[in-house]
């Protein structure tokens, strides 16, 4: 499947990839390319049809949304327990949900549509989400954060560093946490419980 070199010259780098199979017989990639962390190196875990909620050819085949997005029919989308979440090398450059990047494609996203956390370029954690008396922002520089209703009206603001306990005073319901640095700007959609 990728039995070519890239266009440029440069050598391929296959990192955080998955075969179901898990063998290095069932592909073909041009020799001198960098493959790491993939299912099939040797890495703990095993990936099966189990971990994703549909891999049929049909749900691959489905046509884009109108805004030319993918279609949202869980094709390679991870299901809960999975254990190919988490298991991934960070990338610079690249957000992901959880502790570290989830093998293959997509990060898993919970059943809520919410992130129960986010950590990017291990610069920015906020957690727990929901949450139910205050969320915690854990950054690793001086920071800025606001957060807003869902509409762009700020109801929070403050500066911090480090770590920082937000969202106490708010009222049940949707917000989007701002997080912003000199070097790092970051959003999330939370909740609050009641």
């Amino acid at each position: 499947m990728f039995e070519t070199s890239a266009t440029d010259g440069a050598a391929n780098v296959f990192i955080n990839n998955v075969s179901i199979k898990r063998t290095r017989n069932d592909y073909e990639i041009v020799p001198g390319s960098t493959e790491t962390n993939n299912s099939w190196n040797p890495i703990s875990v095993i990936a099966t049809a189990a971990d994703y909620a549909d891999l049929t050819e049909e749900a691959a085949k489905a046509p884009r949304q109108a805004d030319g997005t993918l279609p949202n029919n869980g094709f390679a989308r991870l299901v809960a327990g999975s254990d190919l979440i988490d298991k991934g090398k960070k990338i610079d450059s690249i957000a992901f949900v959880g502790i570290a990047p989830d093998l293959g494609p997509y990060e898993f996203q919970s059943p809520t549509g919410l992130e129960e956390y986010i950590w990017t370029d291990n610069e920015a954690l906020a957690y727990p989400n929901p949450f139910d008396k205050s969320m915690t922002l854990n950054v690793t520089v001086a920071f800025q954060y606001t957060i807003s209703t869902l509409q762009g009206t700020v109801l929070e603001e403050g500066n911090g560093e480090n770590r920082l306990s937000v969202g106490e005073h708010l009222n049940p319901g949707l917000y989007i946490v701002g997080i912003k640095s000199n070097t790092l700007h970051r959003s999330l959609k939370i909740s609050k419980r009641e």
